[in-house]
């Protein structure tokens, strides 16, 4: 019996196979958890990227929930803890591997970033760990 054996949970920030999250993934999922996952929202819904990136990676582990959801909108918070409350019952467990700044922000020195740019860094890099909370 794996330590995360009958345990449940949430993923957030799978962008490749390479991802701090998707190692934690496979490890999880070898010890008997099942996970649902999310992804980024693809710009083009007819060209959907990001989700058929994610779909080919987490596929094998037969996920019942994989949905997009951005961080910064409520609502998009609220929809995955939902499908999530609905398939699961309750969660034991999040998965938070999200990180973002602005390229433009990351091209000179720390303290010539801009107040926005900052600011949207922090909601989706920091605050987001305590809205999925």
């Amino acid at each position: 019996m794996g330590l995360f054996e009958g345990k449940k949970g949430l993923v957030f920030g799978i962008a490749n196979d390479r991802s701090i999250a998707w190692a934690i993934t496979q490890a999880v999922h070898a010890e008997g958890a099942t996970m649902g996952f999310t992804h980024l929202p693809d710009r083009d819904p007819e060209r959907p990227k990001m989700e058929n990136r994610l779909r080919k990676l987490v596929e094998p582990l037969n996920p019942p929930i994989l949905t997009s959801c951005d961080v910064t909108k409520d609502e998009d918070i609220d929809r995955v803890f939902e499908a999530a409350q609905k398939e699961f019952g309750k969660l034991d467990f999040v998965l938070h591997s999200i990180a973002f700044a602005d390229r433009d922000d990351l091209q000179g020195p720390t303290w010539a970033v801009s107040r926005d740019g900052f600011k949207l860094a922090m909601e989706i890099s920091a605050y987001s760990l305590l809205a999925l909370a």
